[in-house]
């Protein structure tokens, strides 16, 4: 599980973190990523400015499976509908993350 905590500002974490992403899907391991705290902002429309991030993202998207922490939304007060669609960016709460990194044999937070 990768675990994007950074907002699109902070571009080397995330960066960091979508790099990772991709290097799986080069082993044939579909990556699992979940957006929390700042990380949700970046799944705005535009939000990522770098453009290999972007294709990074775009294909763990594709290819894995995007989460993102609705506690996080809420607090931030963003609505799932104004996330960009493409990374059709499936809503946890704070059981299921659980859960999910209990499955999980490692966790990487960027």
């Amino acid at each position: 599980m990768i675990v994007i905590r950074s907002g699109p500002w902070e571009e080397y974490g995330v960066a960091e973190g979508l790099r990772l992403s991709a290097a799986m899907l080069g082993m044939d391991q579909p990556p699992l990523m979940v957006f929390l705290d700042a990380g949700v902002e970046c799944l705005r429309p535009q939000a990522i400015k770098n453009p290999a991030a972007l294709d990074y993202l775009r294909a763990s998207s594709d290819l894995g499976e995007v989460r993102v922490f609705s506690e996080s939304l809420e607090e931030r007060g963003i609505k799932a509908e104004e996330l960009d669609h493409y990374f059709a960016a499936l809503p946890l709460n704070i059981e299921e993350l659980v859960g999910l990194m209990v499955e999980c044999r490692s966790v990487v937070v960027f």
